[in-house]
């Protein structure tokens, strides 16, 4: 079964939080980032030390709701050299830096998703991201007709 650790800030993340402790049997780990963080960070290192100090990189699953830039390819960083098999980050690619993080993600294979919401997410070709999609992500539905209707 997943572990799944997810990075809250402020109200973003709990939600998806609630939803799965109630619809998966995934293992959940959560830590917070602070909620009012200035626009350009220099070094989010101090930042993300206390997530590291959570134990929050030692999953199957990040979800990180940094919603920062700075933060995120912090987060990235670490987290792919913790072991993370994937790595999911919500809320549009304009809070994170794209570039980077993908370059993160193939130089240690894991499968990087950046999209608005964790809803919209199909499976594909990790077998972290389908487990995961198999609960929460983009329905498949199978449809039988009848007579045509």
């Amino acid at each position: 079964m997943l572990t799944v650790s997810v990075i809250q800030r402020g109200k973003y993340g709990k939600r998806l939080t609630k939803t799965m402790s109630t619809i998966t049997p995934f293992t959940i780990k959560t830590a917070e980032v602070p909620e009012v963080l200035p626009d350009l960070i220099e070094d989010a290192g101090q930042i993300v030390d206390e997530l590291e100090k959570r134990d929050i990189f030692n999953c199957d699953l990040l979800i990180t709701y940094s919603l920062h830039p700075d933060v995120t390819s912090t987060i990235v960083d670490l987290a792919a050299m913790s072991g993370v098999k994937a790595i999911i980050i919500p809320a549009a690619a304009f809070r994170c830096d794209v570039m980077h993080d993908r370059r993160i993600a193939k130089k240690y294979n894991i499968d990087l998703r950046i999209d608005d919401v964790c809803c919209s997410i199909g499976p594909g070709e990790s077998k972290v991201i389908n487990e995961f999609t198999a609960y929460i992500g983009k329905p498949e539905l199978d449809i039988t007709t009848e007579n045509g209707l």
